[in-house]
């Protein structure tokens, strides 16, 4: 299936500056009927399957180590950070710097919620 063998492509290659025209050389068709095919099966465009791709990823990023968005900008493929925090906010709602403090805090305060929840082991009744 093109559209699935397109996907593999994006998700093996993000990093890299990809555009429709390479995708569609790479899927053995042209531009126009890579986007008609995924626009079907997908209700998206190739390059909007790209940046969502890439923006999961980023989110990923964000959340399990400490590098800066700047880094996570160019690890996920775009290279002007100006655009991915314009992207990212666009995506997500949030700027890759709220989302990080938003995610951690959620992430904090389920665990506190968690461990208020917990009985105690050596609880006398």
């Amino acid at each position: 299936d093109v559209v699935q063998n397109c996907i593999n492509l994006i998700q093996t290659e993000y990093k890299e500056s990809l555009s429709l025209e390479y995708l569609a050389t790479e899927c053995g068709i042209s531009a126009s009927y890579l986007s008609r095919l995924f626009r079907q099966s997908l209700q998206i465009s190739p390059i909007q399957y790209l940046i969502q791709y890439r923006i999961e990823k980023a989110c990923s990023l964000l959340l399990r180590n400490n590098l800066r968005t700047e880094d996570v900008a160019h690890q996920v493929g775009f290279y002007d950070y100006n655009y991915f925090s314009r992207v990212f906010k666009r995506v997500t709602g949030l700027s890759p710097k709220e989302y990080r403090k938003k995610e951690f805090s959620n992430i904090v305060e389920n665990q506190r919620i968690s461990l208020e929840i917990t009985p105690q082991e050596n609880e006398e009744e």
